[in-house]
């Protein structure tokens, strides 16, 4: 069902312009030759970027996302910096590969969100022009030359090519980008390996084939519209919903196209997902820093029988405690009945919120329940507690709440 390849014919520069609502809107996204690809690959190797679990490297900053949840929208996590506009010009893979960085930089530096100068990419990278480019030129560029690129407010945007001012330095410094699928950009990841890759890096940046279809998106999920091996536009991924079965995608067209600026993709839809690159962003020591953390303390859930009969089959939880987000599921089919997540807040006092659903089964019968609840609760180093559920009413709806277990559970 989903394309391990595809056979890219569209090598040449690419500049397509479409129109929605009357607005003109580039893609401009300029696949390389394979000379060229292959000496991007020995480039990326040279910088040491695959070598990505180098114990020397500064530490990776975990998520708290499960690729196993059935729905992830980074936007609710705080990892998504607002929607911008490339207007008539084609540097969608300036766009693209920026707010990936941007949601990188938002995972690895306490959730602070910031607006990197699309323009200084743009003028000095050497990746394009506003008549096509090509993400890997770009990050290349950035990890090579040790870039510091400015933000926005520095160089503001102005959707025309302009010569590079050298001068012009800012803070933001990448320090790895690898495209997913190491063989060649033309191979489509896993939906797997794309929701594992989101997991661990926050936002990917991805090819597609966009249509004049995709450019009157308005809503709901767009599907296939074209069979051809072609691509010509980059985009972000920022989550997945598997019952649309579909990738949350960001555009660089403004909040006005799509909903909002984002669109839903049907998983595998018109090549989405062909060169597909993670981005680590260098740990800005200047950032923020968040309280300091309860060690060794952890929350538990778990799947349980009721009485009755009635056995858990699946549970999906969102949960913030003083802020934090944190995203995990339980599936007895693949054997997740139990998880324990590393509480990462400040010890004393925190508040939390807590949504669930839950699917179970009572005598072959499936019933779906819905669970929320809120509250505060002590949290110690070193201590254990519980996700723990109260059935309220006949509906069957639960309240839920945080519990800490006796010592030695």
């Amino acid at each position: 069902m989903f394309p391990n390849s595809i056979k890219t014919t569209f090598l040449l520069a690419i500049s397509v312009i479409l129109t929605f609502e009357g607005i003109a809107q580039r893609t401009g996204l300029t696949p390389p030759s394979v000379q060229e690809d292959q000496q991007l690959r020995l480039s990326v190797q040279r910088l040491g970027v695959e070598d990505y679990d180098n114990p020397q490297d500064p530490p990776i900053i975990p998520l708290s996302i499960d690729p196993n949840a059935s729905y992830v929208d980074l936007r609710q996590l705080n990892l998504e910096t607002p929607i911008k506009d490339q207007g008539d010009c084609g540097s969608c893979w300036v766009f693209a590969t920026l707010s990936a960085y941007e949601s990188s930089y938002a995972a690895r530096n306490n959730g602070r969100l910031v607006d990197v100068s699309d323009q200084s990419a743009l003028n000095c990278s050497r990746g394009g022009s506003c008549n096509g480019g090509w993400p890997m030129r770009l990050t290349n560029w950035w990890i090579a030359n040790q870039v510091a690129l400015p933000d926005e407010q520095m160089v503001p945007y102005r959707g025309v090519d302009r010569p590079c001012t050298q001068s012009v330095s800012g803070q933001y410094k990448l320090l790895r980008a690898e495209y997913l699928d190491t063989r060649n950009y033309n191979n489509i990841p896993t939906v797997r390996q794309i929701k594992e890759a989101i997991a661990r890096h926050g936002s990917i940046q991805v090819a597609m084939n966009s249509t004049p279809g995709f450019a009157n998106y308005t809503g709901g999920v767009f599907r296939a519209d074209d069979r051809s091996d072609r691509i010509n536009h980059a985009v972000v991924i920022s989550g997945w919903d598997d019952s649309k079965r579909a990738w949350l995608v960001r555009n660089s067209w403004g909040s006005r196209w799509g909903e909002n600026g984002y669109a839903w993709v049907a998983y595998g839809a018109n090549n989405i997902g062909a060169a597909a690159i993670w981005l680590d962003a260098e740990i800005d020591h200047n950032a923020p820093t968040p309280s300091p953390i309860a060690s060794d303390a952890t929350l538990r859930a778990r799947l349980v029988t009721r009485a009755g009969g009635e056995v858990q089959l699946y549970e999906e939880i969102r949960l913030s405690i003083n802020g934090k987000p944190y995203l995990f599921s339980l599936n007895r089919d693949q054997g997740v009945t139990e998880v324990k997540v590393p509480l990462e807040v400040s010890g004393g006092p925190v508040s939390y919120t807590a949504v669930a659903t839950t699917v179970s089964r009572t005598n072959g019968q499936i019933r779906q329940r819905l669970g929320r609840g809120q509250g505060q609760i002590q949290i110690n180093s070193g201590r254990n507690y519980r996700l723990a559920a109260r059935y309220t009413n006949q509906s069957g709806d639960y309240e839920l709440l945080i519990q800490e277990l006796s010592p030695g559970r």
